[in-house]
């Protein structure tokens, strides 16, 4: 059971996702997974430790600066006026 909340809440594969303050969704949740064979909760465990082994902080950082990347460069505002759009200094 997981906070919807949660950084990583839509990369955990096989977790049920709830709202931390609705409180009858978390007994739901809680029900739901105590009612759920034992290979079942072993499958989801083992589908979201293979998904944290791969995106490990060193997975998110490459991806963060591969956005940073990709990203456009931004460019100096020149607001068009009297000082004929440039930038005082």
């Amino acid at each position: 059971v997981l906070s919807e909340f949660a950084g990583a809440a839509h990369d955990m594969p096989g977790a049920i996702i709830v709202n931390p303050y609705d409180i009858e969704a978390i007994k739901r949740a809680m029900v739901d997974v105590f009612r759920m064979s034992p290979m079942e909760r072993h499958e989801r465990m083992s589908t979201m430790r293979d998904a944290v082994e791969a995106n490990d902080v060193h997975h998110w950082a490459r991806r963060f600066v591969e956005r940073l990347r990709a990203a456009p460069v931004a460019r100096p505002f020149r607001f068009p006026g009297r000082a004929g759009g440039k930038v005082a200094s």
